[in-house]
């Protein structure tokens, strides 16, 4: 296996692709699901990804519960290969896109833990 580094050129990647196959068994963050939601790209997922549940809101492809089943996978891989499906899972991420903004949840989960922890007592070392 090679590491190729970064690519700048991920937009136009995803934006030639079919679908993005994401059937990771732990991904706390999964922002390349993020980045396909903007690219209107369809996704299947597993919902071990942590932002799998945008991909399930947004009705932008499926996602695959735990415990992983290859049999489950196997027939989200089929319905991904009708055009229509596809077509249908990319309205549904343009549409889902627009009404949030997916860029700055970083922000403003920072946001939620400084004013969390500035509203915490302070505790007394000694």
């Amino acid at each position: 296996m090679e590491f190729l580094g970064g690519r700048d050129d991920v937009v136009s990647l995803m934006q030639g692709a079919d679908l993005l196959l994401h059937p990771a068994r732990s991904d706390a963050g999964a922002a390349v699901l993020l980045e396909a939601l903007a690219q209107a790209l369809p996704v299947l997922t597993t919902s071990a990804c942590g932002h799998a549940p945008h991909i399930a809101a947004a009705r932008a492809g499926v996602v695959l519960e735990e415990p992983f089943q290859q049999a489950s996978l196997n027939r989200a891989l089929l319905r991904a290969l009708d055009g229509v499906y596809r077509a249908d899972c990319r309205e549904n991420a343009r549409r889902y896109t627009q009404n949030l903004d997916l860029y700055s949840l970083h922000r403003v989960a920072a946001q939620w833990l400084e004013d969390v922890l500035s509203t915490q007592p302070r505790r007394q070392h000694g």
